[in-house]
């Protein structure tokens, strides 16, 4: 029973090794599960950072976009501008003509009058000229009547050409002052649009010099831009790759890990289910180990009380016997004094004495008495004997057997 104890011992110490080997071993498939998930973890962080890359690529696609959009807006305007300032432009070419021509026409006006003045100042001066030519061959005094009549007529042209003379000087002072406003008007007004004019051109190639700039860099921003869209498109490319190969080492490691995992699970339910035999096994046999110890116990302790009782029966009966004994000691005891007492009244103790022939009855009862006693011992002797060889069987039987539960409480 102690070697079977010591064989479960032993193997359940060699399941136990087994259990340490399979955690170990589960160790071992952890950390490379750990690793794998890093290797994961690092292919998702450099998938994260391409697809930020691809992100920030976008929008600075879009923001160029909207540059170009504003560039291509700010262009527009310029040409609406420059439109403008064209239309502008011809406004006021057209109004120059047009006071240009006003002020041609107000000139040939003012020729037109002055040759008029000029024609009816001679025609009134050939008048006068005329009349007073009449009026020195006409001496005749006997006529004063039409002399008054000429002298009145002459008053009036005078007074008509004074009126006219006063009329075309203040025309005259008036066209001169109209002129020289309008000469002034037009001037300051060419003075204004003219450096209007040269404010707009020097806009104009400011503008012209912008947009040409504006061009160039809506050109290099083109290149810019399609350099981005291809490396936009590369690296697309290079996401929608790493993508597959991530999914491919993802199938690929989840399926290994469900191959080990299921494999593993079969290997330690295998292990498991031979282990859990065998703690069965150790456990039926531990189980019937203690149901013998037990059954051994309660055989020893029958067997005890079985030696108990005979021990307790053997002292009960060996104090009947010395209680017999010690009666019957006294007795004899009373029947030696008594008789002694008869032979010394009787005088046969001398003769007794010198005779000395044949014992006395007493003597060959106590003799047989004692021989009974003799035997009686010898045969409750015998008895104790054979009771003590068993008792000290059983004595070492209950020894052994308690050593033996004493090491199998300690195992």
């Amino acid at each position: 029973m102690v070697v079977g104890v010591s064989a479960i011992e032993q193997q359940l110490q060699q399941a136990l090794s087994k259990n340490q080997m399979l955690v170990h071993s589960i160790s071992d498939k952890e950390a490379q599960l750990e690793i794998e998930r890093n290797n994961l973890k690092t292919t998702q962080n450099a998938l994260t950072k391409a697809q930020e890359l691809a992100l920030s690529l976008d929008e600075r696609l879009q923001q160029d976009r909207d540059k170009v959009e504003i560039l291509q807006q700010l262009a527009q305007c310029v040409q609406e501008k420059m439109t403008d300032i064209d239309q502008m432009q011809s406004g006021i070419l057209g109004t120059l003509k047009s006071y240009g021509q006003r002020i041609s026409f107000a000139s040939g006006r003012v020729e037109m009058l002055q040759g008029q003045f000029a024609r009816k100042e001679a025609f009134l001066r050939m008048q006068m000229s005329e009349e007073t030519e009449a009026m020195k061959q006409k001496t005749v005094p006997e006529k004063p009547a039409p002399l008054d009549e000429t002298s009145g007529s002459y008053g009036q042209l005078c007074q008509e050409l004074e009126r006219v003379t006063r009329e075309r000087d203040s025309l005259a002072t008036q066209i001169r002052k109209d002129s020289e406003l309008i000469d002034q008007k037009v001037g300051d007004v060419r003075h204004k649009y003219e450096g209007e004019i040269e404010g707009l051109r020097d806009r104009i190639k400011l503008l012209e010099t912008s947009v040409e700039d504006r061009n160039q860099k809506c050109h290099r921003l083109s290149e810019l831009l399609e350099e981005a869209q291809s490396g936009l498109e590369e690296a697309r490319e290079a996401v929608d790759k790493l993508k597959t190969d991530l999914a491919r080492q993802q199938l690929e490691a989840e399926k290994a890990l469900k191959d080990k995992q299921t494999k593993d699970e079969q290997q330690f339910i295998e292990q498991f289910t031979e282990m859990e035999r065998k703690l069965n096994d150790a456990r039926r046999e531990h189980t019937k180990a203690v149901v013998s110890l037990r059954q051994q116990e309660r055989q020893m302790s029958r067997e005890r009380q079985r030696a108990a009782d005979q021990v307790k029966g053997l002292e009960d009966y060996y104090k009947v016997q010395l209680d017999k004994l010690h009666h019957q000691l006294k007795t004899s005891e009373r029947d030696k004094n008594l008789l002694m007492a008869t032979l010394r009244q009787e005088g046969l103790l001398s003769k007794m004495k010198t005779q000395r022939a044949s014992p006395v009855n007493y003597e060959s009862d106590s003799s047989t008495t004692d021989d009974k006693e003799n035997i009686e011992p010898s045969s409750n002797a015998a008895q104790s004997q054979r009771v003590s060889e068993p008792l000290k069987s059983v004595i070492d039987d209950i020894k052994a057997l308690t050593e033996v539960a004493s090491d199998s409480e300690d195992s």
